[in-house]
Parts: structure tokens; sequence; C-alpha cells
């Protein structure tokens, strides 16, 4: 398991390039301000879009069921460093709450 960096300054759109099961993908975080989420989108290091839209929700496989031929092989999961969990804010990432990526095989937390 790698605990993915997010502490983001108070930026409400991140890009960062991140390997994962020996692959490297871009990862763009993004905030929404009217649903109150963040959202993840997993690109090929060429800016490909891989999976998009991902809703950072604690306690839950973010790709679960994904099929996508090039998506990473692993799963990621948010998980909140308090209790009661609840879903990461704007300043939460990479503070409160966490997220990681599993490699196939591993359980997720």
């Amino acid at each position: 398991m790698i605990v993915v960096p997010t502490e983001f300054a108070g930026e409400s759109h991140v890009e960062q390039r991140t390997s994962l099961s020996g692959r490297d993908f871009v990862l763009r975080f993004d905030w929404n301000q009217r649903d109150g989420h963040w959202f993840l989108g997993i690109y090929d290091p060429n800016g490909t879009p891989i999976i998009t839209g991902l809703k950072l929700v604690v306690n839950w496989p973010l790709l679960g069921a994904r099929t996508e031929p090039l998506r990473p092989p692993g799963d990621f999961a948010v998980i909140d460093t308090m209790t009661p969990s609840i879903d990461p804010g704007f300043a939460d990432l990479g503070v409160r709450h966490g997220l990681v990526y599993c490699e196939p095989g591993e359980l997720l937390p």
C-alpha cells in the first residue's frame, strides 16, 4: 500500500505524476464547490483520460469493478484519520484524510 501525496495548499485543481504498480499515471484532483467533494481523474503520461469523475468518498474502493484496460491494476481508497468518518472537505486531503493505493491482492484499509 502506498499513500498518495495530497497536500494541495489551498489549490482547487492539482495534477501530479504518480507511479502505481510500476507504471506512471497523471492524477488530476478537482474540487467541486457545488457538490462539496473532490473528484479524481486518472490519465496516462500523455494526458489521455483513462478514468475521470471519481468522487473521493471515505471507506469505499474507488475503482471497484471498473474494467478500463489501461487503469491501474490495484485500487484507491480514501481513509479518514478521525471518528466519525466523513468525506474530505476542501482542506482535508493530506491532513485529516489520506488517499491510499493498494496493489492487486492487498486489502483496502
